[in-house]
């Protein structure tokens, strides 16, 4: 593993290298309160001559926080391109896990992917035919956060990396227990949450807009640029 910053507008962005440097490069875009510490596939990128970028959102782990209120998935998507443009040539693959899902889209819909992967999409749990799947706490949760985004900024700041990685161990789906049962994996994972909101929750400022009624726009987008989903 290696250690980079891309500078963005005076702010920094960091990542993490993981396999051959002179392997291909895949952007990975992992999932909530984790940052580069995360990554997959470490058996693989030599076999496969990939060299694996995992990247820290605006406020986690290394990057600088973006004190923009008026931040947008696509102002976060042109961090991430300054990643690429710092690593490579052009559009890169890129693989976005659970709360990246969106951030993928808007750099597959600003031409950062020449080709994107969803691996288990966080849905867009305000859209209301989402909404309406959730639990009555769930769906109040929800409602809170758009009512008040600063008041749920300041009840999320008090989580800490261990409540987060508890509060994903206690809610992760049947067909996952393969991988959350892993040791190896829950080693990482810690890692990764200790890492990410090392200075805590209160540097990762609230709220994303977009200019698209809900993550469906994004995807509409990723598609006309040709990015080619998968949803996996």
């Amino acid at each position: 593993m290696t250690d980079g910053w891309a500078d963005r507008i005076g702010r920094r962005i960091a990542y993490a290298s993981y396999g051959p440097s002179s392997g291909a490069p895949v952007l990975f875009i992992p999932g909530a309160g984790c940052g580069r510490r995360m990554s997959f596939g470490a058996e693989l990128l030599d076999e496969l001559g990939v060299r694996l970028i995992s990247v820290d959102r605006p406020g986690l782990g290394g990057s600088d926080p973006d004190p923009d209120p008026d931040k947008t998935f696509e102002s976060v998507a042109a961090d991430f391109a300054a990643v690429i443009d710092a690593v490579a040539s052009g559009p890169v693959p890129v693989v976005a896990n659970s709360q990246g899902a969106p951030f993928g889209l808007a750099l597959a819909g600003t031409g950062g992917a020449s080709r994107l992967v969803l691996a288990s999409p966080i849905d867009d749990l305000g859209y209301p035919p989402v909404a309406a799947l959730l639990s009555p706490m769930h769906r109040e949760f929800v409602t809170a956060v758009a009512d008040d985004p600063s008041a749920a900024a300041q009840q999320l700041s008090g989580y800490t990396a261990s409540a987060l990685f508890d509060m994903i161990m206690a809610a992760y789906p049947e067909s996952d227990r393969a991988v959350y049962d892993d040791p190896e994996f829950r080693a990482t994972l810690r890692t990764a949450l200790a890492d990410g909101v090392c200075a805590g929750f209160g540097r990762i400022r609230p709220g994303h807009r977009h200019r698209h009624d809900s993550v469906a726009g994004l995807a509409a987008d990723a598609r006309d640029r040709g990015a080619g989903a998968v949803r996996q």
